[in-house]
C-alpha cells in the first residue's frame, strides 16, 4: 500500500491487489501453464482416487481430510453428488484451487466447488465449471494458518471424471481473509510489497500500519491489466479514531498507480481497499 517517508531511504511500492477470479475463466485452446503453475502432478507423481475415501458422507462435520498441493480425482453417481474435504494450511500463505474434467459438449455448468473457513464457515471463494471448458486455474487469494472446508457439488449432473488440487504457497505477505472489517485488519509494515484479491463484489480489504514518528507516505498500487479505464478500486486512508482522510481510485488499465504524498503524525493508520467497479 504506502510508502513511508521521512528523509531516509527511499519509497518502495508495498501492495499489489489482483482482481477477483472468473468463476468461469479457463484456459485457452494451445494456452499453456508454466512450470511452476503446473496443477494436475503431485510430487509424488501419483493422483488420488476420491472413490476410495468413502466422500459420500457429507456436511461439514463429516469432511474427509486431503492434503494441499496433491491432486484427486473422482466422479459423481446419482446416489452422490456432493463431495465434502477439510484440508490443513499450516502457516500464512495463500491457496487457489484447479480443476479440471473430461470434455463435455455443452456450455452449461456441471460442477461447483465452495471454499469456507472453519468456526462460522464462512464462504472464503466459490467456483464453476462449464462441461465445455476442460481447465480451470483460479487466481490466489489470501489465507491465515488453519481449517478449511471444501464442498464440491453438481450443478448439472454428469458421471463424467473430473480432478481437484488445492494448491497452497506459504508466505507471510499476503492478506489474511477474512478480513473485511477494520477489528480484523491485517497488519502491515511501510516500505514493503503486499499482495490481495477481491474474491467478490463487495468484498472489502482492510490493513493497518503505524508510523512512529511524523512523515508522509503515499500509496502504489499494482493489478492485472484490464482492458478498460473504469475505476475498478477505491482505496481509503483512515487515522485512528476512523476519519477518512483520502481516497484513491485506480482504473482498469492503469497498471501502477502511484498515489500522492499525504503529510500524517505518529499513530496507527487504516487502509481499506474494496470495489468501485468489480472485477
Amino acid at each position: 500500500i504506502s510508502g513511508f517517508e521521512d528523509g531516509l531511504g527511499d519509497e518502495k511500492p508495498i501492495l499489489q491487489e489482483i482482481p477477483a477470479a472468473d468463476n468461469n475463466e479457463a484456459l485457452e485452446d494451445g494456452e499453456t501453464i508454466s512450470e511452476d503453475e503446473e496443477i494436475w502432478i503431485t510430487e509424488e507423481g501419483e493422483t488420488i482416487e476420491v472413490d476410495s475415501m468413502d466422500a459420500s458422507a457429507t456436511g461439514f462435520d463429516a469432511a474427509r481430510m486431503i492434503n494441499t498441493n496433491t491432486t484427486y480425482t473422482g466422479n459423481f453417481t446419482q446416489s452422490t453428488k456432493t463431495f465434502w474435504f477439510k484440508f490443513i494450511v499450516p502457516n500464512n500463505g495463500n491457496l487457489s484451487f484447479g480443476f479440471k474434467h473430461d470434455y463435455l459438449e455443452s456450455g452449461s455448468r456441471y460442477w461447483q466447488a465452495t471454499i469456507y473457513t472453519d468456526g462460522n464457515h464462512d464462504e472464503l471463494a466459490g467456483y464453476g465449471f462449464a462441461g465445455n471448458k476442460i481447465l480451470y486455474n483460479q487466481k490466489k487469494f489470501g489465507v491465515a494458518a488453519g481449517t478449511y472446508y471444501l464442498k464440491i457439488e453438481d450443478y448439472y449432473f454428469s458421471d463424467a471424471n473430473f480432478n481437484f488440487r488445492i494448491n497452497y504457497e506459504s508466505s507471510g505477505n499476503w492478506e489474511t481473509e477474512l478480513n473485511d472489517t477494520y477489528q480484523n485488519a491485517d497488519s502491515i509494515n511501510a516500505n514493503t510489497m503486499y499482495y490481495g484479491s477481491l474474491q467478490r463484489n463487495g468484498d472489502v480489504d482492510w490493513y493497518k500500519f503505524a508510523i512512529s514518528q511524523r512523515g508522509s507516505v503515499s500509496i502504489d498500487f499494482t493489478h492485472d491489466y484490464i482492458e478498460s479505464n473504469y475505476p475498478y478500486w477505491k482505496i481509503d486512508l483512515y487515522n485512528e479514531q476512523y476519519e477518512k482522510l483520502e481516497t484513491d481510485t485506480i482504473g482498469g488499465n492503469t497498471l501502477m498507480f502511484n498515489g500522492s504524498k499525504c503529510g500524517l503524525p505518529a499513530g496507527t493508520y487504516y487502509l481499506k481497499i474494496y470495489d468501485d467497479y468489480y472485477s
